[in-house]
């Protein structure tokens, strides 16, 4: 029988339950279309190994109706629910453009939604193409916090590419290249670059797993487009950032490139 991905617990019949993974209340922002194919529109995932050719899923749903199985129903309907309701008040006016400051606490809050969120959206992966191993899931669920080796941005997506929802993931492996890369650790070469936007609102994330690990450092080519919330500044963040992110094509650079220095916390 299948394991609660968050919480380990054996799924039974009565027990499980399938997670959007975006909330009612965003779903509600963005009424499907009865005009098209009963408000269905075309969805499209793409992933690609190092190495591989790119493979390229298309089917038709409706928007925001991503949804993941292998969790039990008080992980569902409960604290990840909570999380949802906690973020409600702060994200809905970003999600439509509405300029805003957050505090650290709210910074915060958005931070744990947003790592819900993407672990949520790596279940919508094959089993092989994910890159966040399932460690974190449970880490996840034991701390309710962004993840250990975790940095969070928040930039402003002009929707001229996927609507009302985007999202991009790269994996990819960190080892020290004077040791080279682990032979039998699979556990500890995950790494992941990933961006999705829900409306006007657009999430980048770097993370990793391995052992003091680096850090991304701040500025590089999307200094103008991307604000930190995790790990907290200490300061305020203001919302939107000045340059705003264009399309499938500037959403795409914010994983497809990594030209940013790496930084090891001494």
């Amino acid at each position: 029988m299948a394991e609660c991905i968050l919480c380990s617990t054996t799924i039974g019949r009565n027990t499980q339950s399938r997670e959007h993974v975006f909330a009612k209340w965003i779903r509600d922002m963005f009424p499907a279309d009865p005009t098209t194919d009963e408000g269905r529109t075309k969805q499209t995932r793409k992933t690609q190994l190092r190495g591989g050719v790119m493979e390229v899923e298309e089917w038709k749903d409706i928007p925001l109706n991503l949804r993941v199985k292998n969790l039990c129903k008080p992980c569902n309907n409960e604290w990840c629910e909570q999380i949802d309701t906690d973020s409600q008040a702060i994200l809905e006016p970003m999600i439509r453009g509405e300029s805003t400051t957050l505090n650290a606490d709210e910074q915060l809050t958005v931070a744990v939604w947003a790592t819900k969120t993407l672990l949520m959206l790596q279940q919508t992966h094959k089993d092989n193409r994910r890159s966040i191993p399932a460690s974190e899931f449970r880490w996840f669920r034991e701390h309710r916090w962004p993840l250990a080796n975790e940095q969070i941005w928040l930039g402003n997506y002009d929707g001229t590419g996927e609507w009302p929802v985007l999202y991009q993931h790269y994996g990819f492996e960190l080892f020290n290249p004077a040791l080279g890369p682990p032979v039998d650790s699979p556990e500890v070469v995950h790494g992941y670059v990933l961006a999705f936007s829900v409306g006007h609102l657009l999430f980048r994330a770097f993370g990793h797993v391995v052992k003091d690990g680096p850090h991304v450092m701040a500025g590089g080519s999307f200094a103008g487009a991307l604000s930190q919330i995790w790990p907290l500044s200490g300061g305020d963040v203001d919302w939107p950032p000045p340059v705003t992110v264009s399309g499938d094509k500037g959403v795409h650079a914010l994983v497809a490139v990594l030209d940013d220095s790496f930084r090891r916390d001494e």
